[in-house]
C-alpha cells in the first residue's frame, strides 16, 4: 500500500512540476507578444483628422510628436476654424488652435499627450 501511494505521490509531482513548466513557458509567450501585438494594434488603428491652420507652428511641432507616438495623422488646413469649432461644438473658453477628431467620434483640442489620447 504505501509503495501505491509513493508511486501515486511521484507521478502526481511530475504532472504538477510539467503543469507549472508549461504555465511559465504560457505567460512568458503572453508577457512578451502582448504589448508588442497591442502596440502594433493601436498604431494601425489610431487614426487623427488634424484640422488647423497652414501658418501654425505649434501644430506642425504637436503634430510631430503625435506621429512619433504612433499615431497615423491626416492633416486638413483652413484658413479660419471657426466652422470647426462650431461643427463640433466647442465652446469658445476651449477653443485651441488645432481640433483632431479620431475615427470613434473623440474629440481633442489642443496639444493633449499623445500618451492621453493612446
Amino acid at each position: 500500500m504505501a509503495l501505491a501511494m509513493n508511486q501515486l505521490v511521484q507521478e502526481n509531482n511530475i504532472k504538477f512540476k510539467l503543469n507549472i513548466k508549461f504555465l511559465v513557458f504560457l505567460l512568458t509567450a503572453v508577457f512578451f507578444t502582448g504589448p508588442t501585438s497591442m502596440t502594433l494594434a493601436n498604431e494601425d488603428n489610431l487614426t487623427l483628422t488634424v484640422h488647423k491652420t497652414p501658418f501654425c507652428g505649434c501644430c506642425k511641432k504637436w503634430i510631430k510628436h503625435a506621429r512619433e507616438a504612433g499615431i497615423n495623422v491626416i492633416e486638413k488646413d483652413h484658413q479660419n476654424l471657426n466652422a470647426i469649432k462650431r461643427e463640433y461644438k466647442i465652446n469658445p473658453k476651449h477653443q485651441s488652435c488645432h481640433t483632431s477628431i479620431s475615427k470613434d467620434g473623440y474629440i481633442f483640442e489642443g496639444h493633449i499627450h499623445a500618451d492621453v489620447i493612446k
